[in-house]
């Protein structure tokens, strides 16, 4: 049966509560407390459901004996909870008795909490507790002190307690939490951990679904219902439809685990990239954890430590992201594109998706793989538009940003369905003024040639000492630059209201976005207008211009550049090793790419694109911001790997296939715009400039010398005093020793947590 319990019903706020929740609830009963019986009785007659009418003294033990003895018996539904009960002597502390003082403290507090307490066990996901408190909670109420601070502890209380509850669901052993970045469906019909199926199955999901609304019509037409309007209840009846299959049907990005009641199994699964991160950890005693930080999972470890091999692995490489194990030791990365079943603390994982067995067909002609990559780009931009939320875009000015934004624009007037939200005409631009990185010219040719307006947003300051720290414990993770940049960035967007930002990342690792790669496909080359078209692509990335190819700087460039690769590329082959190393060379498909294509799946599946997709997670979630990237559409993806290397460096321009798409809605001086800037901190301004104190202070420092993370703790400080003295120093020189240093500050930062005190 549901009830509502409500105290103080006697008169007052209470007997209010009675009459309007009477009215507007469906209830079997509302169990009314208070200390004289006449007024209850009374106040059945106001009421359009049924009173149980409870006498008694919430100040005295028998009372809550006895209400705590009623809920264990009947273990009724308990929907709402009111403490009205309360009551203030008004007087300066000389007038007022002790009595009285002791009797607001437990009347107003200890009551409250014992009630509170009493109530919890019998109410479900979607219940409500209203504590009645006061302005007095607020601000110093004089001779009304105990009172005013009673409804200050029972306020602090309620805040703590909301935090403690929402987003958690506990039963037999088993805990899903959730903290909620609300995008679609934003009512509480939305909330998580969700149930379904009789609260057979619960789930905790952290990502998007962007075909949901397809996939729910399907689920419709099968008999199933929906109470919500979000993207979570659309897997929970996959799930209960099509199993783990489910996920097979889904575009998105996504982790999520679902608890079945029944079975006593916990199934989790992680999209198909990693574009959301998750960590798990088998604990000693039997138990299983997981989560999407790390930091989460530290308090369950019987040892907190870093993992020193995974440590020697990034300074190897830099690239860690697509190995199981973690920096800290005792935790692991649930693989992109594996699905698990977790029993008895034990996970059993399963791959479900390999990029390399979905290449697919495409046509022969260039002009036709062009036709059908628009087609494909517009819509994954169009199913991301689906929000409840602002969108916006980290605008750069460079042919990805910019060909997401105008398609935004081009969909809005073109493309809308039931949920594409048209409030998306928030461009941010991060400034670096008077530097080489500034692209604010660019940007502005975009927001001029859409007709809408752009937020600046100079990044060329450093954070507090404090702030820096924070942002590496958030982070979590190594990387070769500061994120301080991207945090500020996404900091800023949802500062100015934007929850989602579609942005033009993975486009580099798809389709040969950097220099260093574009060479990787002179040996494919079948003739010298193919050879020269590579060198013309490679050449074009730092040319404003362009680059001629009659001239005879370039066919000097040419030869040497091709002479040079080739020359390496036929050594490593007469050796008998790998000219492109791959986890996946095994693979029957692998030989059905190209050597531009082996060189750019490793780039998306292993090295470059993890690592950053890590990134973007941690720097925009930092902020509250979720990131949505059309280019990693699974659909594009599959598309990427399919079309030969001629497809992405026609014409002698890098990405041509993406510039010959977007050119029809975009810019022309963008679309085939040639030089590429990075976004990176000023690592050296800040070293030798803001942060140039901290960094001294924290080689100087015991600590440092004695940190186990740090090779030659006097060879860093040294190197930094030479730097910082030196007058030619450059950017790489201070990467280099803010990587030596970094192990040092990710300790402080996540492990020890010592800024948090200071």
């Amino acid at each position: 049966m549901k009830i509502a319990i409500i105290t103080g019903a006697s008169s007052g706020l209470g007997s209010e509560f009675v009459r309007q929740i009477s009215r507007k609830e469906k209830l079997g009963e509302i169990w009314v407390i208070a200390r004289r019986k006449g007024r209850l009785t009374a106040l059945q007659k106001e009421s359009q459901t049924h009173l149980r009418i409870i006498t008694g003294d919430l100040t005295k033990p028998e009372t809550l004996r006895e209400i705590e003895a009623m809920l264990w018996k009947e273990k009724p539904d308990v929907r709402i909870l009111v403490n009205a009960a309360g009551y203030g002597k008004i007087g300066s502390w000389r007038d007022i008795k002790r009595s009285d003082v002791d009797g607001m403290i437990d009347l107003n507090c200890k009551a409250a909490v014992a009630m509170t307490q009493i109530t919890l066990p019998f109410m479900k996901r979607g219940a409500r507790i209203l504590q009645i408190c006061s302005t007095a909670a607020f601000q110093p109420f004089p001779y009304l002190s105990v009172y005013a601070a009673t409804k200050a502890f029972l306020y602090r209380y309620s805040r703590a307690l909301r935090v403690e509850l929402y987003g958690l669901w506990q039963e037999d052993g088993v805990t899903l939490g959730h903290r909620r970045l609300s995008i679609l469906d934003l009512s509480n019909a939305g909330s998580q951990p969700m149930s379904y199926a009789n609260e057979r199955y619960w789930m905790s999901f952290n990502g998007e679904i962007y075909n949901f609304i397809e996939i729910r019509d399907e689920l419709q037409k099968k008999g199933y219902t929906f109470r919500s309007a979000s993207d979570s209840e659309v897997i929970m009846a996959s799930f209960c439809e099509w199993g783990e299959a489910c996920v097979d049907r889904f575009n998105g990005m996504w982790t999520f685990a679902i608890w079945d009641k029944q079975t006593k199994q916990l199934f989790i699964s992680r999209d198909r990239f990693g574009v959301k991160p998750l960590f798990y950890a088998e604990l000693p005693d039997g138990g299983f954890a997981f989560a999407s930080e790390m930091k989460v999972i530290l308090p369950l470890l019987p040892k907190v430590e870093a993992n020193k091999p995974m440590f020697d692995r990034y300074f190897a490489d830099n690239h860690y992201e697509s190995q199981p194990e973690c920096l800290i030791r005792g935790i692991k990365r649930f693989p992109a594109g594996h699905n698990a079943w977790v029993k008895d603390g034990k996970i059993i994982l399963k791959r479900y998706w390999n990029t390399l067995d979905h290449l697919i067909c495409v046509p022969d002609s260039y002009e036709e793989q062009v036709e059908q990559f628009r087609e494909l780009f517009l819509d994954a931009c169009k199913i991301r538009m689906r929000s409840d939320v602002t969108l916006g875009t980290g605008l750069s000015g460079g042919l990805d940003s910019s060909a997401v934004i105008c398609a935004m624009s081009y969909i809005s007037k073109n493309m809308t369905d039931e949920r594409t939200n048209n409030d998306w005409q928030h461009a941010y631009v991060a400034c670096f003024p008077g530097t080489a990185q500034d692209e604010t010219k660019y940007a502005k040719q975009v927001t001029d040639f859409l007709g809408i307006s752009h937020t600046f947003m100079n990044i060329d300051s450093a954070v507090s000492e404090r702030e820096f720290l924070r942002q590496l414990y958030c982070f979590e993770e190594l990387w070769g630059n500061p994120q301080v940049p991207m945090m500020e960035l996404y900091k800023k967007e949802r500062e100015l209201g934007t929850t989602v930002s579609l942005d033009g990342h993975a486009s580099d690792e798809l389709f040969a976005g950097y220099g260093f790669d574009v060479l990787k496909a002179y040996p494919d080359a079948k003739t010298k207008e193919e050879i020269d078209m590579i060198t013309t692509a490679y050449l074009n990335q730092d040319a404003e211009d362009g680059v001629s190819q009659q001239s005879a700087a370039f066919k000097k460039q040419r030869n040497k550049l091709y002479r040079e690769y080739m020359l390496k590329y036929h050594v490593k082959k007469l050796l008998g090793r790998e000219t492109v190393k791959s986890a996946y060379s095994d693979h029957p498909n692998w030989n059905q790419l190209d050597n531009l294509n082996k060189t750019l799946f490793v780039s998306t599946h292993e090295t470059i694109l993890p690592t950053l997709l890590r990134n973007y997670d941690r720097d925009s979630m930092a902020a509250g911001v979720e990131i949505r990237m059309p280019f990693l559409d699974y659909r594009i993806v599959e598309f990427a790997f399919s079309i030969g290397w001629r497809s992405k460096l026609h014409g002698g321009f890098s990405k041509s296939i993406v510039r010959d798409a977007g050119a029809s809605f975009m810019p022309k001086e963008i679309a085939y715009r040639r030089n590429k800037l990075g976004f990176n901190a000023p690592i050296l301004d800040w070293m030798r400039g803001p942060y140039r104190e901290f960094f001294e202070d924290t080689v100087a420092s015991a600590d440092f010398a004695n940190c186990s993370l740090i090779d030659d703790p006097a060879k860093v400080r040294s190197d930094l005093s030479d730097f910082l003295a030196g007058k030619n120093a450059t950017f790489h020189q201070a990467a280099d020793i803010w990587n030596r240093i970094q192990p040092y500050l990710w300790e402080r930062a996540l492990i020890k947590q010592d800024w948090i005190q200071e």
